[in-house]
């Protein structure tokens, strides 16, 4: 796959740093350092530790790579890597699974919102007369990488079917297919046989009786499951609406706002002249001028509430000195710098 068509890929959307986290989390089990991992990424740790801070799949796939790189073992490092799966830290999404009232609504919450989860499959699902099929189509997850987010994505799932039965369901016989050489230790807590397992299969899917569909969920609260699915609804739409060219510019910007490229070298980069890029802009209604303009505004937010000096995010910001950034912080939002520090600012002597 070119890297124009990863950057075309169904998982390249925008999505929270929580997956990513856990692909940290895994690194660092294994004695590989933060800055190993996101080299080439454009991220920083502290970027990462935003709550609200978003990124793009192809950021979290080059993470993934820097890891198989020097870990090796793809397939294993993926199912450790979906088993760290939390529902907090899921958000809506995940409140919104245990508060299903059945698995069969659940199942079709987390079709409804894939793209909330972080996952690089797309679920779908297809019905029989004995079973539902869960399908995770990875078809076009480069090869590279492709058992990592296997493992990761199968052991997630198999991992949140775990918790959402609560010891309070019985397990089940399932049809199972991976590529995987081997099924997650969560499986045991919901599967009643591996007889009907084919590993290192061609495909990704489990096949689930009807019957178990309708079973409760022990944490079912219909009025949660509401609030949640709106939260969703809000949150899938917020993104969808950056997922074009401006939030790849956006992207591009992230990675040293210490010294962003111009439109030129962004246009470049999005294999267009600087004309074409500014002709795309201005149906988007928008500007690069504007979208660099934005990009500092909400970086220089988010650093000085981390507690950063003033100093520091003008550096990182690419200004010359503090003067300057406080005069360009003023334009934009009526005030100087330091009102907005989460930290307290000596007094002068």
């Amino acid at each position: 796959m070119s890297a124009r068509d990863e950057g075309s890929a169904w998982w390249n959307y925008p999505r929270s740093t929580a997956t990513t986290r856990h692909i940290l989390d895994t690194a660092a089990a294994h004695g590989l350092a933060e800055p190993d991992c996101l080299s080439g990424t454009g991220l920083t740790p502290d970027f990462l530790r935003s709550q609200d801070a978003l990124i793009e799949g192809y950021q979290e796939l080059i993470i993934v790579r820097n890891l198989i790189r020097r870990l090796g073992a793809g397939g294993e490092l993926g199912i450790e890597t979906g088993q760290r799966f939390t529902f907090s830290s899921s958000g809506p999404l995940g409140f919104a699974l245990l508060s299903c009232p059945t698995i069969r609504e659940a199942i079709e919450i987390g079709e409804r919102f894939t793209r909330l989860s972080g996952s690089f499959h797309r679920f779908t699902t297809r019905r029989t007369d004995a079973d539902i099929v869960l399908v995770f189509d990875g078809s076009d997850i480069p090869a590279d990488v492709r058992m990592f987010f296997c493992g990761r994505d199968f052991a997630g799932f198999i991992h949140i079917l775990s918790v959402l039965s609560g010891g309070g369901l019985p397990k089940f016989d399932a049809r199972v297919r991976t590529r995987l050489p081997r099924l997650p230790e969560t499986a045991g807590k919901v599967l009643t046989t591996t007889r009907d397992v084919l590993l290192d299969s061609a495909s990704d899917e489990v096949a689930l009786p009807l019957g178990y569909l309708e079973l409760p969920i022990p944490t079912a609260d219909r009025d949660m499951l509401r609030y949640c699915v709106e939260q969703c609804e809000r949150m899938l739409e917020s993104r969808t609406a950056v997922t074009g060219l401006t939030w790849r510019i956006r992207s591009i910007l992230h990675r040293d706002l210490s010294a962003p490229p111009d439109m030129r070298a962004v246009a470049g980069e999005l294999a267009m002249t600087d004309r074409t890029l500014h002709r795309h802009l201005s149906a988007e209604a928008t500007s690069f001028r504007a979208i660099v303009r934005e990009v500092r505004k909400e970086a220089a937010t988010e650093l000085l509430e981390a507690g950063h000096s003033i100093s520091e995010v003008a550096r990182r910001l690419g200004y010359s000195d503090v003067t300057s950034f406080s005069h360009a912080y003023r334009r934009w939002f009526g005030r100087a710098p330091r009102n907005d520090r989460s930290i307290e600012v000596p007094p002068r002597s």
